[in-house]
């Protein structure tokens, strides 16, 4: 006899039984809704991981211009005539942008499909190429076969939702998931760079360049704004859906803000930055180290995985979140302030006065 399985679930699978949750769909549906679920997973996973991908490949790059700063000096001296720069590979960031278009991908694939299945047992749908309106499109085939359902009420609706999806972002989206499947690189995306000079100082580190998407938006904010995206189209879309029992899921459930840190692992190293200027990003805390930083319009995430430590810091402009289980902490003592009586009260007010006297 085959062991009893216990399956633990972590955060991002979790998050996506708000809507892929067995329990409401037919049981020959099943295997579809738990691909359905895991694909959605592995996006907010890939997603989660940008953040620390760019640290990584920024690391990266000011290693080596440090471990190579006599060569790189030698080639850029003397040459007023040549615009130089250093760029870094993004091989960090490159690997969880393709991991995360490709899973988004393979989720419409399967959504497509099941949403057939609710429709027909016998629909083999997915989202491939079709021609709609005399235009080839991403997941015109699905258009489609909606389209294709006499009878049906609720197709026309959305038919259309899916379709205007299409033309705003992910058509886009499986565009890039292609160039990179086929080329190194996507077209006109901005990698990771430092200007050198042919004069000392050869180069700051404090002026290297985050990784842009070909749209100019940081390779962080674009995920992070496609991500909300599906999760919309989901919640809208779900509810169109025949044979799904709707009291077994949660639409409003789908939150994406656990794009950001993944929960701690054994191993973690800390990230440190001296003297660096953060512009229009979004800025994972756990397990980081920043001295002498600047931050204008950044959003600043902290998530109760992993210590931050911060000196000599300034802010502009930046927005505070605290997510997933730094949510959590802060959930609890606002249920202890207002709900636990006097005794709640006094206990928060006795830890904010030690973290006023650095005693915390």
């Amino acid at each position: 006899m085959p062991p009893t399985q216990i399956i633990f679930t972590g955060t991002y699978r979790w998050k996506s039984f708000a809507i892929f949750n067995a329990n409401a769909y037919p049981d020959a549906t099943k295997y579809v809704v738990d691909a359905c679920g895991l694909r959605l997973a592995l996006v907010f996973l890939y997603t989660a991981g940008l953040s620390r991908a760019v640290a990584e490949d920024r690391a990266e790059l000011r290693g080596a211009l440090e471990r190579q700063r006599e060569d790189v000096e030698k080639a850029v001296s003397g040459r007023p005539d040549h615009t130089i720069v250093a760029v870094s590979d993004g091989l960090a960031y490159l690997a969880d942008i393709f991991s995360c278009l490709t899973a988004l991908k393979s989720f419409l694939d399967l959504y497509a499909k099941l949403i057939g299945k609710l429709i027909g047992p016998q629909n083999k749908w997915s989202f491939n190429k079709g021609i709609v309106e005399g235009t080839e499109i991403v997941g015109g085939r699905f258009v489609n076969n909606l389209r294709n359902c006499s009878g049906e009420t609720f197709v026309d609706g959305l038919a259309t939702l899916t379709l205007e999806q299409i033309r705003d972002w992910i058509n886009t989206a499986v565009v890039y998931r292609d160039q990179l499947s086929h080329k190194s690189n996507l077209d006109h995306m901005t990698h990771m760079h430092l200007p050198l000079y042919n004069g000392p100082p050869h180069f700051r580190m404090e002026e290297i360049v985050e990784p842009r998407m070909p749209n100019g938006e940081s390779v962080e904010r674009y995920f992070e704004g496609l991500l909300e995206l599906l999760l919309e189209y989901i919640r809208r879309s779900i509810v169109l859906v025949p044979n799904v029992d709707l009291k077994h899921i949660n639409p409003d459930g789908l939150i994406s803000d656990s794009a950001g840190t993944p929960p701690t692992r054994k191993g973690v190293n800390t990230t440190k930055f001296i003297k660096q200027t953060f512009l229009d990003q979004t800025i994972d805390l756990d397990f980081q180290v920043f001295e002498d930083c600047q931050f204008e319009n950044c959003k600043m995430v902290y998530r109760g995985f992993g210590a931050v430590s911060m000196g000599g810091c300034s802010f502009k402009k930046v927005e505070w979140v605290f997510a997933d289980a730094a949510r959590n902490t802060v959930s609890f003592m606002s249920s202890m302030y207002g709900g636990a009586g006097s005794g709640g009260k006094e206990l928060i007010k006795r830890m904010f006065e030690g973290i006023t006297k650095g005693r915390v």
